[in-house]
């Protein structure tokens, strides 16, 4: 024998150990509770329970109700080879149509009123359907945001992931990469490079933006500048130039005067094209320039930095000779503040170079300069004489054993040529590579803290 459970509260077969547990405490010689599903496999409402004890079971029939925790469901006890009917007017499993109170009352539908009644089922299931699709629609995608918030949010990634992950994706976002004023190709495949050159056609002039490299690509500056010359690039800002080669970098430096808009250049080359041969370029004088970075040794012939007088920064990341060096500061422009050079190891402060340095007098506000050992604490004193009038000075040194000047270390020495050659200095940043660390070094270090370093901030 079984009883059938109608209108049970059953979300799922995992609340059945519940179920099991509080029919248990009432009704005793329970054996199972499952579940009843329809033949689509869609879970009912209902239960079936199975009990050993024939006392139970009468009084589940003689009741017809059964206690779950503290709510009482309609049951129905059949036995065990019955079959369960379902009820096509009440939707109620248990009994057949014919025996359904509806139908005992006299109501008789017909068929064309029965596919009437279906029809308020079907409709609520288009409105759910409509109910979860305007759900989903009211949903802000990328695709829904207007153009302008959609060119902000393009900007904050990357170039190179802005084209792989949105540039297929429709025709109005390739349009919105293809109208970007700031384009970096640092290791753009082949293929999608051409592509946005294609997109580039008679819109190059808008470029303000451009980074290029021939270390990640085959002669992509070449190719880049073969179909969009310099000149047509009018209101470029800032160009950035990665292993660029000579005859196309010689073409750039020419056409300065071109680029009015200009005022970043930036010129990387590998290590090994950095120690190789100078070679002379034609540069020309730009005016709008305001930052100036590159590979110093490469193309020392024909550089003179008095060919932009409205430069701001100016960065040398490889080394120069000591030479090239005090000759750079006697033609550095007023307007310049920023200086960062690398000074070369086998130079020797000659009395011809001192005295240009003792002649020579600037503007400069913040220094980055690296020396090595070869150079003493009394000739870079002399080589700090022009700036007189500098904030900040960020010291790199690398110290040797065999050749070490110890007034580095020494904040005395430091104190004093800070009071007599930058008075207006207040920071200093010192960084001392030392590959052979010494006790005496790190006694000297100890006279950095007198009452100068510490109320001087």
């Amino acid at each position: 024998m079984s009883v059938i459970i109608h209108c049970a509260k059953v979300k799922d077969s995992s609340d059945l150990f519940d179920i099991r547990r509080l029919i248990g405490h009432h009704y005793p010689g329970l054996v199972s509770v499952n579940c009843m599903y329809t033949e689509n496999g869609f879970l009912l409402k209902t239960l079936e329970a199975h009990f050993k004890n024939t006392n139970v079971l009468q009084d589940i029939e003689k009741q017809q109700l059964i206690k779950i925790g503290d709510t009482k469901y309609r049951a129905t006890v059949t036995n065990k080879n019955t079959k369960v009917f379902r009820c096509y007017k009440c939707k109620t499993l248990g009994h057949k149509v014919k025996e359904c109170p509806v139908w005992r009352s006299g109501y008789r539908p017909t068929k064309a009123l029965a596919i009437q009644n279906t029809q308020p089922a079907k409709s609520a299931k288009k409105l759910r359907r409509q109910a979860k699709r305007h759900a989903i629609e009211s949903l802000s995608t990328l695709e829904s945001l207007p153009n302008e918030i959609l060119l902000e949010i393009l900007r904050l990634l990357p170039a190179r992931d802005t084209i792989f992950a949105f540039y297929n994706m429709n025709a109005r976002i390739r349009h919105l990469i293809g109208a970007f004023q700031s384009i970096n190709f640092t290791a753009l495949p082949y293929t999608f490079f051409l592509e946005y050159c294609a997109m580039l056609m008679n819109r190059e002039h808008e470029l303000q933006s451009l980074t290029l490299s021939n270390l990640d690509s085959c002669e992509q500056i070449e190719l880049f500048f073969s179909n969009f010359p310099v000149e047509q690039l009018k209101n470029l800002r800032s160009l950035t130039l990665f292993n660029p080669s000579y005859p196309v970098l010689d073409t750039i430096l020419s056409k300065l005067s071109v680029l009015g808009c200009l005022s970043s250049l930036k010129i990387e080359f590998k290590e090994d094209a950095v120690s190789s041969a100078h070679f002379f370029c034609n540069f020309d004088t730009s005016v709008s320039l305001r930052l100036l970075k590159f590979n110093g040794s490469v193309y020392m012939s024909g550089f003179c930095v008095a060919l932009y007088p409205n430069l701001v920064f100016l960065k040398i990341t490889s080394t120069i000779s000591l030479q090239y060096y005090a000759d750079l500061l006697q033609s550095i422009p007023k307007t310049l503040e920023k200086l960062s050079v690398k000074l070369d190891v086998s130079d020797d402060l000659t009395d011809d170079i001192a005295n240009l340095f003792l002649q020579n007098s600037n503007n400069v506000k913040h220094l980055k300069i690296s020396i090595a050992d070869n150079i003493t604490f009394n000739h870079f004193q002399i080589m700090s004489i022009p700036f007189h009038q500098l904030l900040t000075l960020s010291f790199e040194y690398d110290a040797d054993y065999d050749d070490t000047d110890d007034s580095y270390f020494d904040g005395s020495d430091w104190e004093q040529f800070i009071k007599s050659y930058l008075p207006c200095l207040k920071t200093l940043d010192i960084v001392m590579n030392v590959y052979d660390f010494r006790r005496d070094i790190y006694d000297r270090l100890q006279t950095f803290q007198t009452s100068f370093w510490f109320e001087r901030k």
